[in-house]
């Protein structure tokens, strides 16, 4: 088994159209302008409108954890324009005896329908198995988010439950689906 080493995670992952990077002060602005969207608030409890005191918030608090090896919240970006934040994506909840980790994720309207988040969960699986030595992921979505649940099973996912009324936003209470991967059911 290979050992865990989550202390260790790279400021920059890349695929042929994407970086996963870290995030700092200089993409509050563009954060602010990428979550400012009524899908991402319905379906995360994002605050609406989301602006750049939210944002200038998310990165501080983000920074932190990464440095405590808590969580990792990437900004999704093209290669291309690798300042203007699309989306992002996160491990956290790490397990160390366990071996696991959950993945998160939002997208925001200028990267839809693209399958850039497909990639973007693709390349942080990989990479979670391959270089960080995690052994299981697991990712939660709200019942109603077919987008997710699509992302999740794109990328070899399998739907491991069904938490009833588990999830809640406000005083909305709803179902999450939960799904899992296996690192000996991940190909590249």
């Amino acid at each position: 088994m290979i050992k865990l080493s989550c202390q260790n995670m790279d400021e920059q992952i890349a695929s042929n159209r994407l970086l996963l990077r870290k995030l700092s002060s200089a993409d509050i602005p563009s954060l602010a302008k990428a979550a400012d969207d009524a899908l991402i608030a319905k379906m995360l409890g994002l605050p609406s409108p989301y602006t750049q005191e939210h944002a200038k918030q998310y990165v501080m608090i983000s920074l932190q954890k990464w440095e405590e090896a808590k969580s990792y919240n990437l900004a999704i970006v093209s290669k291309d324009d690798p300042t203007t934040i699309l989306g992002m994506i996160s491990l956290m909840d790490f397990d160390q005896p366990r071996y696991k980790a959950e993945v998160g994720y939002w997208m925001s309207a200028a990267g839809r329908s693209q399958g850039l988040m497909t990639e973007a969960v693709a390349i942080l699986t990989d990479y979670a198995f391959t270089k960080l030595g995690l052994q299981r992921l697991e990712g939660r979505v709200d019942a109603d988010n077919l987008a997710s649940q699509t992302v999740l099973k794109k990328n070899g996912f399998t739907l491991e439950g069904n938490l009833r009324r588990r999830g809640f936003r406000g005083e909305k209470r709803f179902d999450e689906y939960w799904f899992g991967l296996l690192r000996s059911e991940w190909s590249t």
